[in-house]
Formats: C-alpha cells, sequence, structure tokens
C-alpha cells in the first residue's frame, strides 16, 4: 500500500476521534470560559505558548482543517492583536506552503 495513503487514512482516523471525543472543548464558548487561566499560562510562559500556538496554527493551515478562523481570533484574544498578526501572518503562510509539498 502507498506510504501517503496510509499516513492520509491514519490522520483522518485521528482527526476523527479527536472531533468525536473533544470537539465541545474546541469552541469560542469554552475558550472565553477558560480564558484566565490561559493569559495567566501566557503571561507565565511566554515563548512556549506562542511557539504553540505556532506550531499549532502552522498544522490547521497545512492540513486545511476548518477552524482557522477560530483559532486567530482566539489567537488575538490571547497574546492581543500585533503578536497574533505577526504569529498568525508567519504562520498561515508556512502551513500554505506545506500544504502544497508532497
Amino acid at each position: 500500500m502507498n506510504k501517503k495513503l496510509i499516513l492520509g487514512l491514519l490522520f483522518i482516523l485521528v482527526v476523527v476521534l479527536l472531533a468525536t471525543n473533544f470537539s465541545h472543548h474546541l469552541t469560542l464558548e469554552n475558550a472565553k470560559a477558560q480564558q484566565q487561566a490561559l493569559s495567566q499560562f501566557i503571561d507565565d510562559n511566554f515563548v512556549v505558548a506562542a511557539l504553540g500556538y505556532f506550531v499549532f496554527y502552522i498544522s490547521i493551515t497545512a492540513f486545511s482543517v476548518p477552524g482557522a478562523a477560530v483559532v486567530t481570533l482566539l489567537g488575538a484574544a490571547l497574546f492581543g492583536f500585533w503578536t497574533s498578526l505577526l504569529l498568525v501572518s508567519f504562520a498561515s503562510t508556512i502551513g500554505a506552503t506545506l500544504a502544497f509539498f508532497e
């Protein structure tokens, strides 16, 4: 079997399992409810949080997962406009570039 087909099917399986089990956690309402805890984590660990957000945004864009608009708004709410603008601009460009690699 083709290696890309196996990886694609595995990725689809992981996305389906995550969507069915954790979709209620990945909402804007839940993010609003957890904003204080997330803001405190970002204040304490800014580099780790920004790098995690950056890598997460690259993967969302590279795999064309719906929900990038919500993640963009979440980044602006948590990191502020200018920091989020910088992170999202570079992450979306890198992710879109990776989407075209075979």
